[in-house]
């Protein structure tokens, strides 16, 4: 399976049990994600770009999240992603 690298944009092979980029989306909307991955089950990372520190001094409003899932749940993870923000990404 190939995943996509958030760092460089390319698709990489991936391990089996490898964890695959899925989104990025501002610290409100990823914590709803957050939410609905953990209500349907399916295990996921979250890299946040500020960290705690830096995003308690200048406001969580500037956070952004970077979701990873398992390989073998990513495309369950991405419908549930698409079904969450496909008004938003039609504007």
């Amino acid at each position: 399976m190939k995943c996509e690298n958030v760092s460089s944009k390319q698709l990489r092979e991936t391990e089996e049990n490898g964890f695959c980029f899925l989104i990025e989306k501002e610290a409100m909307w990823g914590e709803m994600l957050a939410d609905v991955l953990r209500q349907e089950g399916v295990p996921f990372v979250i890299q946040k770009e500020l960290g705690g520190g830096l995003a308690d001094r200048v406001g969580s409003i500037l956070e952004r999240y970077y979701f990873y899932v398992p390989a073998d749940q990513l495309e369950q993870a991405q419908q549930i992603a698409a079904g969450l923000f496909s008004a938003e990404e039609g504007e």
